[in-house]
């Protein structure tokens, strides 16, 4: 809901703040924490037990979303949302302590049901806040919410705990130097992205210094995990398995392509429809509900027949289909009628849906008992970075097109500026007759981003081909066989 809800008040924020070029972090910083910590978080949860880990998670995202309702800045907003993402990065469910491989696909499939229908009541809550109450609300719900489940988890959840060694002995053990080079990495590489294009040509001496500053620091990041962590954040050992790096890559499609989904429809509705928020958000309300239906559908055949490589592959052609039918959208693209945004918006999410249920289960049916819980952390790693870069790729994209074109027209410069900076804008401060210029201009942007995005399930399709497939057996947990012996690359 966190990563989510913020999405359709996005106008709002950019405009009381006054930074619609820099909107996109309200996202990127979350998901930026996220992605960094989300190893750190695996190898905590190994060190000092799931339990722990998930509870101090659930507090700091209460912190942080203390600290984003009462925010007066546009950083103090989002130091709120980093400091969510690192709390998020803790909270995680392995069901692999619990559930043997084979009904993970469904054990799995009602967890991300619950995903599912979080992602889908959460765009209409933040168009409910944004529109009746305040954007601000979308971060105090969080505090009941996390009140809730602190509780429940505290006296429900049971989950082995890790009794070797004190506490001094458990720290050493920490990648400290891991953590920090790819902390580095990803923050390197994230402000590449959120700026070029817009605040910097992509040519220009900075953004080509940052890229390859991330790239620079991603090789220092192998080379210390393979040669001097004693026990790495990122095991070497799990880059080099061809399947896994299937699965990894696949999962990175599915966070960028869902992810955009997620923060793009709405914004179409709003600024070229004209939607309210909170309309923007029934928009895409019922075709949101399809995911549920869909992954414990595909968990229930997973846990069946034990085959799982058939839906991502399939996922992926249905994701880029859907894609390139939503890149169709224009300013008169109608809702009533022949359905055309219904159909295109379905087919998108029903691509995605059986993701859900079958990523993990590849990941997991390929590495021993052992690397499970860093194998799904660096699987959920890869999904946020995927995701960043998704969103990031997007928004350069529409502003790269929007700079472009809206100076070619009539346009005043300073409404052009404003509109730049608040898309929002354009139906308020554009009188009638450059309206519709101005509409054509976004919409047609949004389509390029769109096209743009096409690429990623494509990239998808090729990794999934990479899967090796192994057949899941019942007999106990974390007990899988392949048809042969499993490969090690």
């Amino acid at each position: 809901m966190d990563r989510i809800m913020v999405s359709t008040a996005l106008p709002q924020i950019a405009s009381e703040f006054g930074v619609a070029s820099m909107s996109t972090w309200v996202a990127t910083s979350y998901i930026l924490t996220n992605t960094a910590f989300m190893p750190l978080c695996t190898k905590f949860s190994d060190i000092f037990g799931r339990k722990v880990i998930i509870l101090s998670g659930i507090i700091t995202v209460m912190l942080g979303s203390l600290l984003g309702g009462l925010s007066q800045s546009f950083g103090m907003l989002l130091a709120g949302r980093a400091i969510q993402g690192l709390g998020c990065a803790g909270i995680y469910m392995i069901i692999a302590d619990i559930v043997p491989l084979r009904q993970r696909g469904l054990y799995q499939s009602v967890i991300d049901t619950v995903y599912a229908l979080s992602y889908t009541i959460s765009p209409l809550l933040g168009g409910v806040f944004s529109q009746y109450l305040s954007w601000r609300w979308i971060f105090y719900i969080n505090l009941p919410l996390g009140a809730v489940s602190f509780t429940v988890l505290t006296f429900l959840l049971k989950l082995p705990t890790s009794r070797k060694g004190n506490f001094i002995d458990k720290v050493k053990r920490i990648d400290f130097a891991g953590i920090i080079i790819l902390m580095a990495c990803v923050v390197v590489f994230l402000i590449a992205l959120n700026f070029g294009g817009r605040l910097y040509p992509w040519n220009s001496t900075l953004i080509v210094l940052l890229l390859l500053t991330s790239g620079i620091l991603l090789l220092i990041l192998l080379l210390v995990e393979s040669k001097f962590a004693k026990e790495p954040l990122i095991p070497i050992k799990l880059l080099s398995n061809r399947s896994l790096i299937g699965s990894f890559t696949s999962n990175a499609v599915f966070g960028g392509v869902y992810t955009s989904a997620l923060y793009f429809l709405p914004n179409y509705f709003q600024v070229v429809k004209g939607d309210e928020p909170i309309w923007a958000s029934f928009r895409i309300l019922p075709l949101l509900l399809v995911i549920p239906v869909i992954s414990i559908t595909v968990g229930i055949l997973i846990s069946r027949f034990g085959i799982y490589r058939f839906f991502i592959t399939g996922s992926m052609i249905v994701m880029a289909v859907g894609t390139g039918l939503i890149s169709t959208f224009t300013v008169d693209t109608p809702w009533n009628g022949n359905g055309e945004h219904i159909h295109n918006d379905a087919i998108m999410f029903t691509g995605v849906a059986p993701m859900f249920s079958s990523i993990i289960i590849s990941v997991q049916a390929v590495v021993p008992p052992s690397d499970v819980a860093t194998a799904t952390g660096v699987s959920f790693l890869l999904f946020d970075v995927g995701a960043a870069v998704g969103v990031a790729i997007t928004y350069a994209v529409l502003n790269t097109k929007l700079d472009q074109m809206l100076p070619s027209t009539t346009i005043p410069a300073g409404m052009i500026s404003a509109i730049v900076q608040d898309p929002t804008a354009i139906r308020r401060i554009l009188p009638q007759r450059y309206l519709q210029t101005a509409l054509r201009i976004y919409a047609s942007s949004l389509q390029e981003a769109w096209h743009v995005l096409i690429a990623f399930p494509a990239i998808g399709f090729v990794a999934s081909l990479l899967i090796k497939h192994f057949v899941l057996r019942k007999r106990s947990n974390n007990d899988c066989e392949k048809e042969d012996n499993p490969p090690t690359n």
